[in-house]
């Protein structure tokens, strides 16, 4: 491949990076809001507990989507511990929204955290690979 096209892909996965980011941070963004605002959407509960998985569904899609784009060992753990202490911060600032903590939505968000950095990263992963490869074509 020649040194111009080269660059042209590591200029296009850049890109692609930055994007997937963004995107990740407003997914992050929208957490936050739902989970801390006064006066949530009215989401019909189809049974007992359904917040949980609400809770833990979020956090495997951030977990996973983070993962696509931060495969070491080192980052995924940092992916963690920066998912299970936004989850526990949440729970402490709802608190003062008038809004219910729950240790158990932090559980959630925990276990869907750690199910998100296994199977899910790995598909979204290709995904992402995918992706980079069609966007440095298109070039």
């Amino acid at each position: 491949m020649p040194a111009h096209r080269m660059a042209d892909t590591g200029a296009a996965e850049s890109r692609l990076r930055q994007a997937w980011r963004i995107a990740g941070i407003v997914m992050v963004g929208i957490v936050w809001w739902g989970c801390l605002t006064p006066s949530p959407p009215d989401i019909p509960q189809p049974f007992g507990n359904f917040d949980k998985l609400e809770h833990g569904f979020a956090y495997l899609v951030l977990a996973a989507w983070f993962a696509a784009i931060h495969a070491r060992r080192r980052q995924r753990l940092a992916i963690l511990i920066l998912l299970a202490t936004m989850g526990g911060s949440i729970e402490i600032l709802q608190h003062y929204t008038g809004r219910d903590a729950e240790w158990f939505d932090w559980f959630a968000d925990i276990a869907g955290t750690l199910l998100g950095l296994a199977w899910p990263a790995l598909w979204l992963e290709r995904i992402y690979r995918y992706l980079a490869g069609w966007y440095a074509k298109s070039i």
